[in-house]
C-alpha cells in the first residue's frame, strides 16, 4: 500500500513549466515546438477550457491505445537515431508484481518490458488512458520527443512524488515506479470505491478542485510572480472528474499570456502544465473534449438521516435525448433514474451553462436514495442512448458523509475505554466495571485465546474482572490493577504452559492476603469443561461453542457473562458430540444448549446428537459472518438497553476482558469490523433505545470514524 498524502504529489511547475525561457528553451519548450503542424494550427488558446480540459470517456479510456499502437507512436514522434538506450522507443526494463487496490488491479512483473509495453500495462489495470500517461510524459519531461533522455527525466518521467516544496521522493524514481505511480494516482484522485474515511487511503481528494464547484485557482504558485506581482486567481467551474485530477496532480490553470503563446511563454504570472496537457492531446489526438460517451457532473449533495439527495446533471454526446442515470454508493448501484428535468441553477438567461446549448435544457436530475451512516462515495453513472457510440460512463462521483439519527430519535453518546496495550486495557475495563474493589479476580493468558474464553460468565458470576497477562509475566499495570481491586480470591485460568508459576508468585506479591487457585485441564476443551463445572452440580442452561476459532465464543461470552451462563467448547468440525462433551451434559443434568455459531463452526452432527439426548434441547444462534452471529447472539437476550459496547470481532483480547464490563452494567457487547459497524448493529442501537455507545480497544482495534456521534461508519455493501 503507498503511503497517504494530501500534498501535490509532482513537481507542478519545473521544467516543463516553462517559467525562466533563458534556461528552457534548450529543453522542455524545445521538445513543445516541433509538433504537426497543420494541428498545430487549428489549436487557438480560446479553444482551452479552464473548467473541462479533457473528457472522462478521453481521460479514463485505458483501452484507448494497443501495445503496438503504443509503439507505432512513440517511433513516430522520435524520428531519428536514439542517443541513448533510455529513448522511449527503445526502451526496455524489468518490472515486478504489484498486488490490486481500489486504484489498481494487479500488474503482473516481467522482464525486459518495454515502454510501450509498461504505458499499456498500467493504462489496462488502472483505468487511464494511453493517451493520458503518453500526454503527461510529454509535459513532465518531453519524454516522448526526446532521443536522448536523461536518467534524471526518467527517474521523475510523470512528476510522481515531485511536490514544488521539496526534493523528488527517491523511492519513486524510475521509468516503471513512475509510470504505474502517476496512473496510480490519477486513479486516488478519483475518490473511488474503498477509499476515504475508514479506509488506509484516508485522504479526501473529493474536496480539493470539486466537480460542479466554482473555485478559485492560482495562476502561479502563492500567488505572486517572482518579481513581486500579484498574480491573480481565476474562477473555475470544474465540470468533470479528470479536469479535477488534473488540477489536484497540476494545481494551476494558464492565465490569459499563457494562451495566447501556444507553445511558447507568457508573463511573470503564466504556469503551463495543464495548458501543455491540453495542447499536446490536441495536436496529437485531436480535440481532448470529444466523447462519444455520458458525461455531467454531480452539482450538490445533501444528506440527512439515512438518507443522501444528489443533484447534477447528464447527458449524451452524442444525442440530445434525456438520458437514464445510475446511482451507486461505493460501488454499488442503489437506484436508477432519469436525468430529464430543467434547473434554473445550471442556466443562465436560459441557456445552459455546462453543457452546449443545442443538446437542449432538460438534462438536470434530483435523486433521493438510502444511505448507511459515515463517509461513501457516491457516483453517478450516465447510460448511453441505444444505437450511439459510447458506452455507460461514471459522469461524477463524490463523497458524503450520512448519518443515522438526529432527526427521529437522539443521537447515542460515544466514548471508548482502552489502553496502551492489550493488558492495559484490560485494567481499564476492570477499573470502569468495579472501581470500588472486587472479592475475586480471573486471570487469563492474553497472547493466547483458548484457555480465555470460558473465563468471562465465571468472572462476571462471582463479581469480578476478567484480567489479561503476559504468559510468562505479570504486566506492571496489571499487578497495580489486582494490589487495588484488593481481591479475596484470585483464579488463574489455563495450565502452566497458557500462565507461567512465576505469575502466580507475582500475583501473590500484588495481593498477598488473596488466595491464588488454577482452573485447567490437559487440552482447552477439559479446561472449559471445569470452569464450566463451578457452576454447580446442575446446570440448566449453557452455551456451546467451538473452541479452534475465538469470534463465535466472543458472542457466546457476552451474554453467558450477563445471564451467568457457563460457555463450553468442543471440537465443532467433528461430526459427532464427542463423548466426554456427552458426559458432562449428563452429568450436570444440562436441558438447554444453545449453539453460538453455524454448522461451519460447530457440525450439525454435534447438534443433532444433542438434540437426541434425553431431556436436552438445542438451538442454534448465527449469521452469515461472525457480526451477525454476534448480533443474533444479542437479540435472543435484549430487548432495551441504555448502554452498549463495542469491540472488535477481528482480535479477541478486548471483547474478552469487556463482556465483564458489559455485563457489570446490564448491557449489550457487539463485535464490529475495524474500520466500520455493521449495519444491522446501528439498527439494534436504535431499537434498543440506547443513549451512550463506549467502544473497547484503541484506535488500531476500532478506527476513530467508528466514534462519530451522528456518523458513525457503516460497513456498506
Amino acid at each position: 500500500m503507498r503511503a497517504e498524502t494530501n500534498q501535490p504529489l509532482r513537481r507542478v511547475f519545473a521544467p516543463a513549466a516553462l517559467l525562466a525561457v533563458a534556461a528552457l528553451l534548450g529543453g522542455v519548450l524545445s521538445a513543445l515546438l516541433p509538433l504537426d503542424a497543420p494541428a498545430a494550427q487549428a489549436v487557438t488558446g480560446s479553444d482551452f477550457n479552464a473548467g473541462y480540459i479533457v473528457s472522462d470517456d478521453n481521460f479514463f479510456n485505458g483501452n484507448a491505445m494497443s501495445v503496438a499502437e503504443i509503439q507505432n507512436f512513440l517511433e513516430a514522434k522520435e524520428p531519428g537515431t536514439c542517443g541513448n538506450s533510455m529513448c522511449l522507443k527503445n526502451y526496455h526494463t524489468d518490472t515486478y508484481s504489484i498486488p490490486a487496490d481500489p486504484m489498481c488491479q494487479a500488474y503482473p512483473g516481467a522482464g525486459n518490458e518495454s515502454a510501450a509495453t509498461i504505458i499499456y500495462k498500467v493504462a489496462t489495470t488502472c483505468g487511464i488512458s494511453p493517451k493520458t500517461i503518453l500526454v503527461t510524459l510529454q509535459k513532465e519531461q518531453g519524454l516522448i520527443t526526446k532521443l536522448t533522455p536523461s536518467q534524471s527525466a526518467m527517474d521523475h518521467a510523470m512528476g510522481a512524488m515531485c511536490p514544488d516544496t521539496a526534493a523528488c521522493d527517491p523511492a519513486w524514481a524510475g521509468f516503471f515506479k513512475q509510470v504505474h505511480g502517476g496512473g496510480y494516482w490519477m486513479k486516488r484522485y478519483t475518490q473511488p470505491a474503498g477509499t476515504g474515511a475508514g479506509t488506509v487511503y484516508y485522504s479526501r481528494f473529493d474536496l480539493s478542485y470539486p466537480v460542479g464547484k466554482t473555485t478559485a485557482i492560482s495562476t502561479y504558485p502563492g500567488n505572486h510572480a517572482p518579481n513581486g506581482d500579484y498574480c491573480s486567481p481565476q474562477a473555475v467551474t470544474v465540470q468533470n472528474r479528470a479536469t479535477h485530477v488534473l488540477y489536484v496532480y497540476t494545481p494551476y490553470t494558464p492565465n490569459a499570456a499563457a494562451l495566447a503563446h501556444l507553445g511558447s511563454t507568457g508573463d511573470e504570472c503564466s504556469s503551463y502544465g495543464n495548458r501543455n496537457f491540453w495542447y499536446y492531446w490536441s495536436v496529437w489526438f485531436g480535440t481532448p473534449t470529444a466523447s462519444n460517451s455520458p458525461y455531467g457532473a454531480v452539482t450538490s449533495v445533501t444528506s440527512a438521516e439515512k438518507s443522501v439527495t444528489v443533484k447534477g446533471w447528464a447527458l449524451d454526446s452524442d444525442s440530445t435525448s434525456s438520458i437514464g442515470i445510475k446511482v451507486s454508493i461505493d460501488g454499488v448501484v442503489i437506484t436508477t433514474s432519469t436525468a430529464d428535468a430543467t434547473d434554473a441553477s445550471l442556466l443562465n438567461s436560459g441557456v445552459p451553462v455546462y453543457w452546449p446549448s443545442a443538446s437542449g435544457t432538460a438534462h438536470a436530475y434530483t435523486v433521493t436514495l438510502p444511505a448507511p451512516s459515515g463517509t461513501h462515495n457516491i457516483c453517478v453513472w450516465g447510460i448511453n442512448v441505444a444505437g450511439t457510440a459510447g458506452g455507460d460512463t461514471s459522469t461524477a462521483c463524490t463523497v458524503s458523509t450520512v448519518a443515522y439519527c438526529g432527526s427521529s430519535w437522539t443521537c447515542p453518546t460515544p466514548d471508548r475505554t482502552s489502553g496502551a496495550d492489550r493488558y492495559s486495557g484490560s485494567v481499564a475495563m476492570s477499573t470502569a466495571a468495579f472501581p470500588s474493589g472486587a472479592p475475586v479476580v480471573y486471570i487469563t493468558n492474553g497472547l493466547n485465546f483458548p484457555d480465555a474464553l470460558s473465563a468471562a460468565p465465571a468472572a462476571a458470576r462471582d463479581g469480578g474482572p476478567l484480567l489479561l497477562t503476559d504468559p510468562a509475566s505479570l504486566p506492571p499495570s496489571v499487578a497495580a490493577e489486582v494490589s487495588r481491586l484488593n481481591p479475596a480470591t484470585i483464579v488463574v485460568v489455563g495450565g502452566p504452559n497458557s500462565v507461567a508459576p512465576q505469575v502466580l508468585d507475582q500475583l501473590a506479591t500484588a495481593a498477598p492476603t488473596a488466595t491464588i487457585s488454577r482452573v485447567d485441564g490437559l487440552d482447552r476443551y477439559e479446561a472449559s469443561r471445569n470452569l464450566a463445572a463451578t457452576f454447580g452440580d446442575t446446570i440448566s442452561d449453557l452455551y456451546l461453542v467451538t473452541g479452534t476459532k475465538f469470534p463465535d465464543a466472543l458472542s457466546a461470552d457476552s451474554i453467558g457473562a450477563y445471564q451467568h451462563r457457563p460457555v463450553l467448547l468442543v471440537q465443532g468440525d467433528l461430526l459427532a458430540l464427542d463423548d466426554a462433551t456427552r458426559a458432562f451434559l449428563v452429568d450436570h443434568q444440562v436441558q438447554r444448549v444453545t449453539i453460538v455459531g453455524g454448522p461451519a463452526s460447530v457440525s450439525s452432527g454435534i447438534e443433532s446428537d444433542i438434540a437426541a439426548m434425553t431431556g436436552v434441547t438445542v438451538t442454534r444462534l448465527t449469521g452469515a459472518d461472525r457480526f451477525d452471529a454476534s448480533q443474533a447472539a444479542n437479540r435472543s437476550v435484549f430487548t432495551s438497553a441504555s448502554h452498549v459496547y463495542i469491540a472488535s470481532g477481528v482480535n479477541y483480547p478486548d471483547a474478552l476482558a469487556g463482556s465483564v464490563l458489559a455485563a457489570q452494567n446490564g448491557s449489550p457487547l457487539y463485535l464490529s469490523n475495524s474500520g466500520c459497524v455493521p449495519q444491522g448493529v446501528l439498527d439494534d442501537i436504535r431499537q434498543l433505545g440506547a443513549t451512550r455507545v463506549t467502544l473497547l480497544g484503541g484506535p488500531n482495534s476500532l478506527s476513530d470514524v467508528l466514534l462519530s456521534a451522528t456518523s458513525p461508519q457503516a460497513c456498506f455493501p
